[in-house]
């Protein structure tokens, strides 16, 4: 346990990392298993971008999908995830087993 303000500080720091790690390792496997599948590149695309750098930047980037049409499937244009990818993704991740 810290003894200090300073330590207290990096020991929360490394326990919200750890728990952001798993939620955000949850959350792109939920990304890949909402994406609609045709041809299995956009589900192959997802990569998980969390570096766990905790306060650090004012933004963290979560995940990251480079296939061109991965807006036009986030958009609804898929029968198979008529949602979208995102949304559906995040809210099965954030909900308890």
């Amino acid at each position: 346990m810290a003894k200090t303000p300073k330590g207290t500080i990096r020991e929360l720091q490394t326990e919200f990392g750890h728990d952001f790690s798993r939620f955000n390792r949850e959350f792109v496997d939920n990304l890949k298993s909402e994406t609609p599948v045709r041809s299995g590149t956009a589900r192959r695309g997802w990569t998980n971008k969390y570096t766990g750098n905790i306060g650090k930047s004012s933004k963290y980037p979560l995940a990251s999908n480079r296939v061109p049409y991965i807006g036009v499937l986030e958009e609804g244009s898929s029968r198979q995830a008529p949602q979208g990818i995102i949304d559906p993704a995040f809210n099965k991740t954030r909900k308890p087993q």
